[in-house]
């Protein structure tokens, strides 16, 4: 199917099916080693690592604030990346990162989960990363891109509290009832049969919570983006109404489109994102 891609994210539209398998995943976790956000911002950004042991568990966790700064004195925000459960973060998340930083009072609690756990454990380890840090919850933003949607969301449901939510093109159920589903088969870097080799890696025929079935008894303040060129999009869509979410549609985008750096789309995203978390702190 011919798609109307915004030209500047020409540099997506080659990567149509990347390999859902085993060794793309050692890869990944192999180039993960190498991610950083960028070297300018080591002049107006602290980055801590903390190591996390737990018996056989073991996962980090990336602490991001600005400098001469009391960190006591931040919003804290616990960022769970998106990778389809399997795939490392990028140095585009760490980029994202670093912009939320430098334009919000806040600290950025970023988790390199174990991408080689399946559910339930990686939901677990997720939880368990978050009690760690002591964080409280009713003051903490909860933010996730794609698959690291639905952590956060499992980690809401959990918590049944929290200061805010921010999903960037979430991954919510596994179910597939949705029109952009059968829509969007052949989109590039995401579509809908690497959405069910996901889900198919993840639940090995285990069930999951439907989140837009759970009667939720607080629902926070909640911004949602979606992209018109995604299998996601109106599940995505669906959780928005849900939660009477502040909604952005990126229109003729495909998912993942931020990881373009300069696009005008990815800077009229972010300069979305940082207003809402702005907004949450100043409430």
């Amino acid at each position: 199917m011919a798609y109307d891609f915004d030209p500047s994210l020409k540099s997506m539209m080659t990567r149509m099916k990347p390999p859902f398998n085993a060794f793309t995943f050692f890869l990944s976790r192999l180039k993960a080693r190498f991610a950083s956000y960028p070297k300018k911002a080591k002049k107006f950004i602290n980055l801590q690592k903390i190591k996390v042991k737990d018996n056989d568990d073991k996962f980090n966790i990336y602490v991001f604030y600005k400098k001469n700064v009391d960190i006591s004195s931040l919003t804290p925000v616990f960022y769970l990346h998106g990778g389809a459960f399997a795939f490392k973060s990028g140095t585009y998340h760490y980029q994202n990162i670093v912009d939320y930083v430098l334009h919000n009072d806040v600290v950025i609690y970023y988790l390199d989960f174990d991408t080689k756990l399946l559910h339930p454990k990686l939901e677990n380890q997720v939880e368990k990363a978050f009690h760690y840090l002591d964080l409280k919850s009713e003051e903490t933003i909860l933010m996730g891109d794609s698959a690291g949607c639905y952590l956060a969301l499992d980690l809401f449901k959990k918590l049944q509290q929290c200061k805010a939510l921010v999903l960037l093109y979430p991954v919510v159920t596994n179910e597939h009832n949705f029109p952009s589903k059968k829509l969007f088969k052949d989109t590039p870097l995401w579509n809908d049969e690497l959405n069910n080799l996901m889900w198919e890696r993840f639940l090995k025929g285990q069930k999951i919570d439907n989140f837009l079935d759970i009667n939720f008894l607080y629902i926070p303040k909640t911004y949602i983006e979606t992209c018109e060129y995604d299998c996601l999009r109106d599940e995505g869509l669906a959780l928005a109404d849900k939660f009477n979410a502040r909604h952005f549609m990126n229109y003729k985008a495909m998912h993942g489109f931020d990881i373009v750096r300069d696009s005008p789309l990815t800077i009229n995203a972010l300069k979305n994102r940082n207003q809402f978390i702005k907004e949450v702190i100043n409430d």
